[in-house]
């Protein structure tokens, strides 16, 4: 009896272990009964967003944190905050609408989203024709991050490289 007790431990442990393992995103979950589909699709509120551009030693900032969108740079001083809210809806059937409401002034877009080349491995999103990495996919909250570098010719080129981070809860 002690030795199958001990048997069904180390074997609890093993998929434990091989589950955490597994695990696709950089921040989870290890582990969901539901399928990635199934996660992704819904409407989301964007409660969280970082932005940097850096051209030389020229840069840009965009920050959003409680209902408030604030933007700097290096050329001049800091705008006020102003009140911004945005969600994103990922259909079913691939359409994707994306409704920003920027100091009282409504945009909305709507086109489509899919996994990077269709990849089974669903780890990249596709927004808009631009790759997201997924950092976090729960049932009611998605965390993605965005990098792009290229070259811009202001006199002359030069390199940019910009980095954001969103974190969307399930309404």
């Amino acid at each position: 009896m002690k030795i199958r007790n001990i048997t069904i431990s180390l074997f609890i442990l093993s998929i434990v272990f091989i589950l955490s393992a597994c695990k696709k995103y950089d921040e989870g979950p290890g582990f969901s009964l539901r399928t990635k589909n199934a996660r992704i699709t819904g409407e989301w509120k964007l409660v969280e967003y970082n932005y940097k551009k850096v051209r030389g030693e020229y840069f840009e900032t965009e920050t959003f944190i409680n209902d408030r969108m604030s933007y700097d740079n290096s050329s001049s001083t800091a705008g006020p905050s102003h009140p911004y809210a945005r969600t994103i809806t990922l259909n079913k059937d691939g359409s994707y609408i994306n409704l920003i409401d920027e100091d009282g002034t409504i945009t909305e877009i709507t086109t489509y989203w899919s996994w990077q080349d269709g990849s089974s491995s669903k780890e990249h999103l596709i927004l808009n024709e631009e790759a997201y990495k997924i950092i976090m996919l729960k049932n009611d909250e998605l965390k993605l991050d965005y990098i792009r570098s290229g070259y811009e010719n202001i006199g002359g080129l030069i390199v940019y490289t910009i980095e954001s981070n969103y974190r969307f809860i399930k309404k």
